[in-house]
């Protein structure tokens, strides 16, 4: 809906209302993803999650972790082993 709206489609609608809907509608988001957390947190600690534990290899993990440069902060990084 927040996209019809900014995008205009239910009308034009004034740059400062613009950037209001969507704050509300990025801590909105935020809200929801805070509340599954805590439904999750309450699940785990209630014994109720179940898990399905496996070894995995650890080498693709580290390789991926290290090339994804949004995390890097513009510097590279490399694992020697």
């Amino acid at each position: 809906m927040v996209p019809n709206v900014v995008g205009g489609v239910l009308g034009e609608v004034p740059e400062k209302a613009r950037e209001m809907i969507v704050i509300a509608h990025k801590n909105s988001q935020r809200l929801t993803f805070l509340s599954n957390d805590l439904l999750g947190m309450e699940k785990l600690v209630a014994g109720k999650m179940e898990f399905d534990l496996q070894r995995q290899p650890l080498l693709p993990l580290i390789e991926q972790a290290a090339t994804q440069r949004g995390n890097s902060g513009g510097f590279s990084c490399a694992f020697l082993f």
